[in-house]
């Protein structure tokens, strides 16, 4: 049976979404050298200021060092070890960062996978409606996890996936997400009778929320305030005396402690930048992307079995209610 194409981006633009996430950094097949010359994306423009204030700070101590307006030279041991057990800190602040980075991106992969199984299985339904209500669905709790993982408890960008009655019960709950998977559960049980298939339906749908709580989990647990702070305490302290033990470096000790700025100031932004993935930053994860390719795949299914997925859902004359 032959297929139209499906253009992809069109269907994600029509959503209001762009599966090229224009705004997300993606670092495929880019030479070292495009990398190495990049400003967007990176952490300069948040790290410059202080590391200007700090260069600032080192020339006018050189100066008075340079000028003999201050004679005394302090030892450089202590900032070694400081130095070393502050470079410890910063690698796993980062690594912390990217564990819930990379964390997040697997809970989406399970989520992605679970919709494609759950509308793979579920076309055995065979009936129109049925189907498109299933892919209805699965589109709106994507979508309505993406915003509320950002905090926007609003359904106004998925609701044309739902039906009166749908939209009705989601105003009165909280979680949106949660309540989705109780109306795919709902109509799980309005359109199966064997237990087997009931079975299968449940832990597809029981897969998305337990993904679903791991997300929450690193939306809802920070890093400890404590910890950040500290890091931040000593590495001001460290940054602002370096210029008092590198003295030996003269004026050159100027670009020295400019480089070690940027360095250790660029490592603890990094780590901020990745610490909730889910924000709109660029380099946080591209979920319109992995919502529009949800999309994608439930529109391919619809196809296949002559289902118009951009039918309006209001005109569903079968309504799913909570039992």
């Amino acid at each position: 049976m032959s297929r139209n194409p499906v253009d992809h981006d069109l269907i994600a633009s029509q959503q209001g979404f762009s599966q090229a996430d224009d705004e997300i950094i993606q670092t495929q097949r880019r030479a070292w050298y495009n990398i190495l010359i990049s400003i967007r994306g990176t952490v300069i423009k948040d790290v410059l200021l202080r590391v200007a204030c700090l260069t600032l700070f080192s020339t006018i101590i050189t100066a008075l060092y340079e000028f003999q307006y201050i004679t005394v030279t302090y030892s450089a041991d202590a900032h070694k070890l400081i130095g070393l057990g502050l470079s410890l800190l910063l690698v796993y602040r980062t690594n912390s960062s990217y564990d819930r980075y990379w964390e997040g991106r697997k809970l989406w992969a399970d989520i992605v996978n679970g919709c494609r199984n759950m509308i793979r299985f579920g076309k055995a339904a065979d009936e129109t409606k049925k189907i498109r209500q299933l892919s209805h669905l699965l589109c709106a709790y994507c979508f309505s996890l993406k915003q509320r993982l950002r905090g926007d408890n609003t359904f106004s960008r998925y609701s044309d996936y739902l039906n009166d009655s749908q939209m009705q019960f989601l105003e009165t709950t909280k979680n949106k997400p949660f309540a989705i998977t109780l109306l795919i559960t709902d109509w799980t049980r309005m359109n199966y009778t064997d237990r087997e298939s009931l079975k299968i339906m449940e832990q597809y749908t029981a897969a998305l929320v337990t993904a679903q709580g791991g997300l929450e989990r690193i939306m809802n647990t920070q890093i400890p305030f404590s910890y950040i702070a500290q890091i931040h305490h000593i590495l001001f302290g460290y940054l602002i005396t370096l210029p008092f033990v590198l003295t030996e470096y003269h004026w050159a000790g100027i670009a020295v402690i400019a480089l070690i700025s940027f360095a250790m100031l660029g490592i603890e932004e990094s780590g901020i930048e990745i610490e909730d993935p889910f924000g709109e930053d660029k380099n946080d994860l591209p979920l319109d992307a992995i919502c529009s390719s949800v999309l994608n795949n439930v529109r391919l299914v619809c196809e296949d079995h002559h289902v118009d997925f951009d039918e309006p859902v209001r005109s569903n004359n079968v309504e799913i209610e909570l039992n």
